[in-house]
C-alpha cells in the first residue's frame, strides 16, 4: 500500500508533472522510483529529475503508460506500458452496438498491457536496499 504522501494528483501536462515531481523529490522520503499515469507525465518527471541532477536510472527510475512513439527517442528511453488502444475502442464499440440492439454483451473484457523495458528503470540505489 502506498502512503498518501507518495500519491500526487496533477493535471495531464508536462509542466504540472514536473511540478508534482519536484514535490515528491522535496518530500521527507524522496522516491527511488516513480510510476506516471501516462508517458506525457513521465516526460515531465524525467525533466524534473534532470533539473535536480538525478541520474536516470541510477538514482531514480521513472515509468510511463501508453508507449508514445517519442518515448523510445528520449535521452533515457522511457520504460512504459503499451496498451492496444484500438482494441479497447473495438471492444467498446461492439459493447455499445450489442447494448443498443438488445443483444447480450460481455460485462468484462481483459486486454493485457505489455511492459516495454527501456533505459529509464533499473535497480534501486544501494541506500534503500
Amino acid at each position: 500500500q502506498l502512503a498518501a504522501a507518495n500519491l500526487i494528483d496533477s493535471a495531464f501536462t508536462m509542466n504540472d508533472a514536473r511540478e508534482a515531481m519536484f514535490r515528491l523529490l522535496d518530500g521527507e522520503n524522496p522516491p527511488t522510483a516513480v510510476i506516471c499515469g501516462n508517458d506525457l507525465l513521465a516526460f515531465g518527471a524525467l525533466r524534473a529529475a534532470g533539473e535536480r541532477y538525478l541520474r536516470v536510472p541510477n538514482d531514480i527510475s521513472i515509468t510511463g503508460f501508453n508507449d508514445y512513439e517519442y518515448a523510445e527517442h528520449l535521452e533515457h528511453p522511457l520504460t512504459t506500458m503499451r496498451v492496444e488502444l484500438d482494441r479497447i475502442g473495438e471492444h467498446a464499440a461492439n459493447y455499445l452496438l450489442a447494448t443498443l440492439n438488445d443483444q447480450p454483451a460481455p460485462r468484462q473484457t481483459i486486454i493485457k498491457p505489455e511492459l516495454i523495458v527501456r533505459g529509464s528503470t533499473g535497480s534501486a540505489p544501494r541506500r534503500v536496499r
